[in-house]
């Protein structure tokens, strides 16, 4: 687990910085963050209980990235925390 805390961390610090040096060239940078995705990879996760109809499904991550994309640039969104179950983020 602590190279996924490490490489989470690295590419959140990536979207971020891409997002500041970015900014007055057009450039914009969303980190979405999704909870458990029914991937082929999740619903054979021996792991996890979570049945795959109750995880997000691809096509609202899909929906989301688009919704990201087709904001103008004085509209952007920099982190999009997703999930499927209620997690105590605080």
């Amino acid at each position: 687990m602590a190279a996924y805390g490490t490489t989470k961390f690295a590419a959140m610090g990536l979207t971020h910085a891409t997002r500041t040096y970015g900014w007055d060239k057009g450039i914009r940078a969303t980190a979405i963050c999704p909870g458990w995705v029914a991937t082929e990879r999740n619903r054979n996760s021996p792991n996890l209980a979570l049945p795959p109809d109750e995880m997000i499904q691809p096509s609202s991550i899909a929906h989301l990235v688009r919704t990201a994309i087709e904001l103008p640039n004085n509209a952007a969104i920099a982190e999009m925390v997703v999930n499927c179950e209620f997690e105590d983020l605080f």
